[in-house]
């Protein structure tokens, strides 16, 4: 039973190599693990193996010295997978060093996860609980990490996650995303314009968004990094609807910037082309009181109550005729306070910590 007085129990966050805890600007994962981080040094003892120019307050032990951040275009793919490979033999490195200091692991990079199994079947290490939160979507090219680590605990963030995996997935928990709300203030009066906040590429598709505000008339602040993922449909979709003189691109914010940006918006356009695991930026944009018109795909329905802090909607062109009575009726403090009851990042916390104990006295 986990009680209010600091435990022994050792956890050791791994994250990936590419962006440092917390991220500069992007980076939803990596704002998740500072959060439950967090949350949880006052209650154990919390290590973390990532970038060494992360500035997390906690033992940061690096995998490489400096985030490798993601490749920008396709031709610095293989020098940039060059790189990564070497910060994994040094993840390895340092995963051997504090060993014997570690109760459980908690993985949120994929890598390490098998990397973790491996050594422990061979010996390398001591054998303790690995716990995996899986971020993303799931991809048919990492079948094969799936089948090889089935027996491995898994946690979602979010229900629907789990209907895209495979049915041999070892689920032992379902912890959502979560987030401190102090650093997302409350705004009871908003500016006069929406917003859309993520990647500009057609996983996220903000070029709906752009149209969906230019046909209600109303002005679209647009904000989001483009990679080598996104170039192509940034330079043939989106661009030149960014000459709108509604159309506002305000580039890609920290997170004083973002929170400002979603605070002062009227609204949040989430029209999303893929299947969200989460959705990060409507409980960013909830948090300050912001409702979020998004489509139906994923996790979405689990985060926005219909018609009371949004609205969940099958393509935009509904959203177009709903739109008038949403805003209508939208009270942003009941926003506001519903996120913060739902998606704390104490609450985020204590739900892994239980989730940990419960792995370690398995073992035991």
């Amino acid at each position: 039973m986990v009680t209010a007085k600091k435990s022994d129990l050792k956890v050791c966050m791994i994250g990936g190599p590419y962006l440092p805890v917390p991220p500069v600007k992007y980076g939803g994962t990596e704002q998740v693990i500072k959060y439950i981080i967090l949350g949880l040094k006052d209650k154990c003892d919390v290590m973390f193996i990532g970038p060494g120019d992360s500035t997390i307050d906690c033992e940061v032990i690096p995998s490489c010295k400096e985030a490798v951040f993601f490749a920008k275009t396709e031709d610095e793919m293989d020098e940039h997978q060059l790189i990564v490979d070497k910060t994994n033999k040094t993840l390895k490195k340092q995963i051997k060093k504090i060993s014997d200091r570690v109760d459980i692991y908690h993985s949120h990079y994929m890598y390490a996860t098998n990397l973790l199994r491996v050594m422990m079947e061979k010996g390398e290490i001591k054998t303790v609980p690995v716990l995996t939160t899986l971020h993303g979507t799931y991809e048919h090219q990492f079948k094969d990490f799936y089948e090889d680590n089935a027996l491995m605990p898994f946690n979602s963030i979010s229900k629907n996650q789990r209907n895209a995996y495979p049915a041999n997935i070892n689920w032992v928990a379902n912890v959502y995303n979560a987030m401190d709300p102090v650093d997302f203030p409350f705004n009871p009066e908003p500016e006069d314009y929406m917003c859309f906040l993520g990647r500009l590429d057609r996983d996220k598709n903000p070029h709906m968004a752009i149209e969906f505000a230019i046909a209600h008339n109303c002005k679209i602040k647009v904000a989001g990094k483009i990679d080598h993922l996104g170039q192509h449909y940034y330079d043939t979709v989106l661009e030149p609807l960014m000459e709108h003189e509604l159309v506002e691109y305000v580039g890609e914010l920290n997170l004083e910037q973002k929170a400002v940006f979603l605070a002062n918006a009227v609204l949040n356009l989430h029209p999303t082309g893929f299947r969200e695991p989460f959705g990060l930026t409507i409980v960013e944009a909830a948090m300050s009181g912001t409702p979020t018109i998004a489509v139906k795909r994923g996790a979405l329905p689990e985060l926005i109550e219909q018609n009371r802090t949004g609205l969940v909607v099958e393509d935009f062109q509904e959203a177009y005729h709903l739109y008038d009575d949403l805003m209508e009726n939208i009270d942003r403090e009941y926003i506001s306070v519903r996120a913060g009851m739902l998606f704390h990042y104490e609450k985020m916390a204590d739900k892994y910590l239980k989730t940990y104990f419960k792995l370690v006295n398995a073992i035991i």
